[in-house]
């Protein structure tokens, strides 16, 4: 792809975005996203495929859920109890920490709980993959049979964007402010202590400087 292809692929993005961001998902159309990135529709259609090839282009460089791998980055998943636990923490530490700072992933979220097609399909498709290679991992270590670590990091997954969605209208949940960093780090911390609790029922205790 050429330079100047390249740069109207992401001029196309960028209008998604800031359509998305002011109008949601519901004010996104061909002729919106081409009239605001100001190049012809018909260059949506070459560089994407279709409207859903665009939107399937603009949330995969979004979502955070899709892209563990890189959020795992290096760290060793047969490294012992230690090393798995330490990539749960990052996982779920870097997960509410991408929510609070891109409300295009909230937006996305938001569209997921309201509608499905081929584009959420997909998404989910991807996100499920790499979630569960990753609690594979961490299910397959655990000698205990009546421990089900899928669901449990599901539940604590679950919460964070839960609260991360709901931080969008409203200020405070059980006590717990959620437009602060004071809030938001009660709810890290809060998370880690449920982590360690939850290593040391796998494994006994592990080392929580991880």
């Amino acid at each position: 792809m050429t330079r100047d292809s390249e740069s109207t692929r992401q001029k196309l993005i960028d209008a998604l975005d800031g359509i998305i961001l002011e109008q949601g998902f519901e004010g996104v159309g061909v002729n919106a996203v081409a009239k605001r990135a100001g190049v012809d529709k018909v260059l949506i259609y070459r560089y994407f495929g279709d409207l859903d090839g665009l939107l399937t282009a603009f949330a995969e460089e979004k979502d955070y859920f899709g892209r563990l791998n890189r959020v795992i980055g290096d760290m060793d998943t047969g490294g012992g109890p230690d090393a798995l636990m330490a990539i749960a923490r990052r996982i779920l530490t870097e997960q509410i920490h991408h929510l609070r700072r891109s409300p295009e992933l909230l937006e996305i979220m938001r569209w997921e709980l309201s509608t499905r097609n081929a584009v959420t399909e997909r998404l989910a498709a991807q996100r499920e993959e790499q979630a569960t290679a990753i609690t594979h991992v961490l299910d397959e270590s655990i000698e205990r049979g009546d421990v089900d670590a899928p669901a449990l990091m599901s539940i604590l997954s679950a919460g964070i964007n839960y609260l991360a969605l709901r931080a969008e209208t409203i200020d405070v949940y059980n006590g717990v402010p959620l437009k602060t960093e004071d809030g938001w780090k009660r709810i890290e911390n809060a998370m880690l202590f449920l982590l360690d609790v939850l290593g040391e029922a796998f494994y006994g205790e592990t080392d929580d400087g991880c």
